[in-house]
């Protein structure tokens, strides 16, 4: 399992089999994104660039939302 994020609001992971995981650090669950997703890749490659804590963060609250 791959860490792109951890930092006091949220935690991302890419899970090979399972997708894309993002939970919250203060709210109880979370999301999945499948691999079949159709926006799965392009979630993938900006958690992959994204430049600072901020940018990831705005992406996993994007998926939270």
């Amino acid at each position: 399992m791959k860490t792109f994020q951890t930092s006091a609001n949220y935690t991302a992971y890419l899970h090979p089999r399972a997708g894309l995981i993002v939970q919250s650090t203060r709210k109880a669950g979370g999301a999945v994104m499948k691999p079949e997703h159709p926006q799965f890749t392009d979630y993938v490659e900006a958690f992959e660039s994204a430049i600072d804590t901020h940018e990831a963060d705005s992406l996993c609250k994007a998926l939270l939302a």
